[in-house]
């Protein structure tokens, strides 16, 4: 019930800021904007969100990581509402940076929150689990949101997943507890929680991680580019563009939980080394394959899959690396970098295209990320 119940908050959390992508299409159309200024909508998003992790770590760590959560997704909430009512391009980006600052409360404290839950020979399970209903909610905004907007307006998706998220975080609210870090693992001194924090990251394991998983996060550039894409380039219609790219968070929610399972089993590094490789390989054949729609569903499969099978192993191994009491705040920094590289990336994706085209910015990314991967194959961990 408490794994549920936390899959719940994920899921509606998810959904509120899994509608842009999808309607990219609509939006560069409504407000007559380039690839690159397209890009810049979920930008502005994630980078408010990076820079704001460290400040709700922080808080986090003192004041308890469910208010945190709480109060944050209601923000979330009603920016999601002021998103289906902004007029013009310029209300559109500053609501979606207020709703990434929003945002950065639930990526700051949910991981650490359901660490203090389990213990360690179940944390890879249990983040799987409360990372795939994040996916659940993207299948479904590929599929209902473009469904929604086409008949009744690209506004009505975000109306609904407000009044969604709204429900879901009163249930949290009112029957979930918070545990106390230290459950399973000692609690360091106050007076020594700096020292801490920097003697994780002086791990050389962790640094490699924190240079590797900004890289794979590029990844979600690609993804938000997917649906303008397959319109685009290869004239499909939204729906069915919708549909194709639902296949990345299809894969994704049967990865999550199978690869954090497998990693308890057998190490975290086989499976991260296994999953950056093949991500790489599937943003290389992507525009590949043309637009042949059972080619391209194939690889759009292997994309989610490898994607989000890293970061339940990722996030498992690195909450192994930090000791309770500083966690959220760790875990906040090491985010930031993450989504400062989605934010960036999403922009300069839109960029490459506008100067070349879709096929060189796919290899550019695709490149980058299998270089990454030779640094995981030479770091013990």
């Amino acid at each position: 019930m408490i794994l549920g119940i936390c899959s719940l908050l994920s899921f509606g959390h998810a959904l509120c800021r899994a509608m842009v992508p999808p309607l990219l299409p609509l939006l560069k159309t409504e407000f007559g904007i380039s690839y690159a200024m397209s890009g810049l909508i979920p930008s502005v998003f994630f980078v408010s969100c990076a820079l704001s992790l460290y400040p709700f770590g922080l808080i986090s760590d003192r004041i308890g990581k469910k208010p945190v959560i709480v109060y944050g997704l209601l923000l979330l909430s009603l920016m999601s509402f002021f998103t289906g009512l902004t007029g013009n391009y310029g209300q559109l980006l500053l609501i979606r940076l207020l709703a990434g600052v929003a945002t950065a409360t639930y990526f700051a404290a949910s991981i650490p929150f359901i660490t203090d839950l389990f213990p360690k020979e179940e944390r890879g399970v249990a983040i799987g689990v409360h990372e795939s209903a994040k996916l659940l909610s993207y299948t479904l905004a590929y599929l209902l949101a473009t469904q929604i907007a086409v008949s009744l307006g690209w506004r009505w998706p975000f109306f609904t997943c407000a009044i969604l998220l709204i429900i879901f975080t009163a249930i949290f609210w009112r029957v979930m507890k918070e545990r106390a870090e230290g459950t399973y693992e000692p609690r360091p001194e106050s007076s020594k929680v700096e020292i801490t924090i920097k003697k994780a990251f002086t791990q050389k394991s962790v640094l490699v991680l924190s240079v590797v998983s900004p890289v794979v996060a590029l990844s979600y550039s690609v993804w938000d580019f997917i649906p303008l894409y397959l319109v685009d380039e290869h004239g499909f219609d939204l729906v069915l563009a919708g549909i194709l790219v639902a296949a990345l968070s299809v894969a994704g929610i049967f990865s999550k939980p199978l690869a954090g399972m497998l990693s308890d089993r057998f190490g975290r590094k086989p499976i991260m080394m296994l999953s950056v490789v093949l991500l790489s390989l599937s943003i290389f054949l992507l525009p590949v394959m043309g637009g042949h729609v059972p080619s391209i569903t194939l690889v759009l499969l292997c994309f989610g899959f490898a994607l989000e099978a890293y970061w339940p192993v990722m996030f498992a191994y690195l909450m192994d690396s930090l000791p309770p009491g500083v966690r959220t705040t760790a875990f906040g920094i090491f985010r930031s970098g993450e989504l400062l590289m989605v934010g960036m990336g999403t922009f300069i994706f839109g960029f490459i295209t506008d100067l070349t085209n879709f096929y060189t910015a796919f290899f550019i990314v695709a490149s980058i990320i299998a270089i990454s991967s030779t640094f995981i194959a030479i770091t013990k961990m």
